[in-house]
């Protein structure tokens, strides 16, 4: 919550100067970052870096949870607005539960987590 009280001026003031889309594709190269030091971090078992690769994700979450809201204050006021706004906000919750996820998958599986980074990296990117 702290930091998303903190980005929201500074993602406001961005994308005034900026463009929207040039702040969205940033966020996704922040994020794709954030992915590829998940990936490298534990297949070489880096832990020190695991902290730079949390906050790149961490941020990527923060801003992703900011353009839900204001996607959905495009709508008209009424039930179709506060639908649209559910929908996106449920569609972010499930989007936070994709480590959970992961992390199920490589404590149940024979697969690593390097791998499965890795092909959740190739899923991000498509």
């Amino acid at each position: 919550a702290c930091l998303m009280m903190i980005l929201s001026p500074l993602m406001g003031a961005a994308i005034d100067k900026f463009g929207t889309s040039t702040v969205m594709n940033i966020t996704f190269f922040v994020g794709a970052l954030g992915l590829v030091f998940l990936t490298i971090s534990t297949s070489l078992r880096i832990d020190w870096m695991l902290f730079p690769t949390f906050l790149l994700i961490g941020f990527m979450s923060v801003v992703t949870g900011l353009f839900t809201v204001q996607t959905g204050l495009l709508y008209p006021e009424g039930k179709s607005r506060d639908r649209v706004i559910s929908g996106l906000n449920a569609l972010l919750d499930a989007g936070g539960m994709t480590y959970l996820v992961l992390w199920f998958v490589v404590e149940n599986t024979e697969f690593s987590l390097p791998a499965i980074s890795g092909l959740y990296l190739g899923l991000y990117v498509l």
